[in-house]
């Protein structure tokens, strides 16, 4: 069966608006990616436990879109990935986004671990995870330029947290 699915266009707007002092300090940003022919978007009742929950892995040898096979944990074709979204959606509670880094270009295990904090209501937006984020621990703090890949992103509550769930948005937009 030939597919009826024509690629598009996401536009992605960001804006800022306030009015201080009686003045609009207003700011606006819009971004398009082509060609996309996939979008993945759920929500996801992530347990915050001390394994927290795998939101996305990603690989080399996948079809573009979330691999059907694994439900829970959607792996995507680490090349067709052009736009990433996390957000939290708890009203009151922080959760630790886990960025997994494949330095070792396996795609077995994380080999590294960026970890942010996202704030209640707040978003995380990441382009392509293909070679897209350096790691170095090197004491003298030197610019890195030898990107590796993005392997997974993972979720979990802070250290301490009473909370043991959260929920998260999660949109992906492959080519």
């Amino acid at each position: 069966m030939a597919t009826t699915i024509t690629p598009a266009t996401l536009t992605v707007d960001i804006k800022e608006s306030i009015s201080l002092g009686g003045v609009q300090r207003n700011d606006s940003s819009t971004m398009t990616i082509a060609n996309v022919k996939n979008i993945f978007r759920r929500i996801v009742t992530a347990s915050l436990a001390s394994t927290g929950t795998i939101l996305l892995s990603f690989n080399e040898d996948n079809d573009g879109g979330a691999d059907d096979a694994v439900e829970t944990i959607p792996s995507f074709d680490i090349a067709a990935v052009k736009y990433i979204r996390i957000t939290n959606l708890d009203d009151t509670n922080n959760v630790l986004l886990h960025l997994k880094i494949d330095t070792g270009g396996d795609y077995t295990t994380a080999d590294d671990m960026i970890t942010l904090l996202l704030e209640p209501g707040k978003s995380y937006m990441y382009g392509c995870p293909h070679a897209s984020i350096g790691v170095d621990d090197d004491a003298a703090a030197a610019i890195n330029t030898g990107f590796v890949d993005l392997e997974g992103i993972a979720v979990l509550a802070p250290h301490g947290a009473s909370y043991t769930h959260a929920d998260i948005g999660v949109y992906v937009a492959s080519t």
